[in-house]
């Protein structure tokens, strides 16, 4: 499978994909998983892509579930398209295909690069205002309440020094209070976690929070809160010119 269409739809299924060195067939580093004609394991070189708890898998190793028994062969290098499957001392994945060759790399960092630029779009669409800003202080929302699960967001307000407008009716000059994540869980550690002198992009949605009164500004996306050197993908996003200087 090396069509376009095939490593777009290699791309479209898969949550974990890198480049490895196959070690060792028919066998597996999970005590969990019993080796068999299927599984490989192999020495992951570079992510390309993943979801969070795979994310510093380079320079470990992986069991994989290959898709078909005998289609990798022990010091082969390719590039691997798989889901995240098995968790345990080790990591292990099913593989929705491999691709080899000097272009792969490229072509999976393209895809890569449109992934974002589309969900990046899809986010600016959303967003009720998009400022650039600096952070000037902080203040916990629900001053005293402690945390009520373990995935609670724990929600903090930042205020914010907006120095220009890229979308939205915020003025030059003023503050805003924008509400964010502050827990480290899993659920929200991507999350944007604001500290006083941060300056960066901010994309705000206005909503209801939970247990809080009235609607807010709210930036818990990974993409609300960007450095600086997004701000021409960001305006790219938005479609159209950005008043104010930055």
């Amino acid at each position: 499978m090396s069509t376009e269409s095939g490593i777009e739809k290699l791309f479209e299924r898969s949550r974990f994909i890198f480049r490895g060195k196959v070690l060792k067939v028919g066998t597996s580093n999970l005590k969990s998983l019993k080796a068999e004609e299927r599984t490989a394991v192999v020495g992951v070189e570079k992510v390309y892509r993943a979801a969070p708890a795979l994310q510093a898998l380079a320079g470990t190793e992986v069991t994989v579930l290959l898709q078909t028994p005998g289609s990798v062969a022990e010091g082969q290098s390719t590039v691997f398209f798989t889901n995240g499957w098995q968790y345990g001392e080790r990591v292990a994945v099913r593989e929705e295909g491999h691709l080899e060759g000097s272009d792969i790399p490229e072509r999976v960092g393209l895809m890569l690069n449109w992934h974002e630029r589309s969900h990046l779009r899809e986010r600016t669409d959303a967003a009720t205002a998009v400022i650039v800003g600096v952070v000037q202080g902080l203040a916990a929302a629900q001053p005293g309440e402690r945390q009520r699960s373990e995935h609670d967001p724990i929600w903090w307000k930042a205020t914010l020094v907006v120095s220009s407008v890229l979308k939205g009716k915020a003025e030059e000059g003023s503050t805003v209070e924008v509400y964010f994540a502050n827990s480290k869980d899993i659920a929200w550690y991507k999350t944007p976690k604001f500290h006083p002198g941060d300056r960066g992009v901010v994309l705000l949605v206005v909503r209801m929070i939970k247990g809080i009164a009235g609607e807010h500004f709210v930036a818990d996306d990974p993409r609300d809160f960007l450095p600086l050197d997004r701000l021409e993908d960001i305006r790219d996003a938005i479609g159209s010119e950005s008043r104010g200087a930055e």
